[in-house]
């Protein structure tokens, strides 16, 4: 069975701010349902040929990382401290940003 969590979710939740989001990690928190762990990275998102500074202060992303838990059990979303271990199943290429 594959679960997927809904990372786009967590942008509208940011509105009317323009958030893009990089994973910079991922994996299973300790609980004993099944909890998949999202750590993001929250940036502004700029349209390409466009400048940051042309982005209206509030328009600008809060960014920062943070951790998200998605409960496969209970379909609960939640926002956790950062320093939440997680169990991790594959090291994630960074490279490609969400947006």
């Amino acid at each position: 069975m594959v679960y997927d969590p809904d990372l786009d979710k967590l942008r509208e939740d940011r509105a009317p701010q323009q958030c893009g989001y990089e994973v910079i990690g991922a994996g299973f928190g300790s609980d004993p349902n099944v909890v998949i762990l999202v750590r993001l990275k929250w940036f502004t998102y700029v349209d390409e040929g466009v400048d940051l500074e042309e982005i209206p202060a509030g328009k600008r992303c809060t960014e920062g990382d943070e951790t998200w838990s998605f409960n496969y059990a209970t379909g609960e979303i939640k926002k956790l401290d950062n320093p939440q271990p997680m169990l991790l199943f594959k090291k994630l290429d960074t490279s490609a940003k969400g947006r």
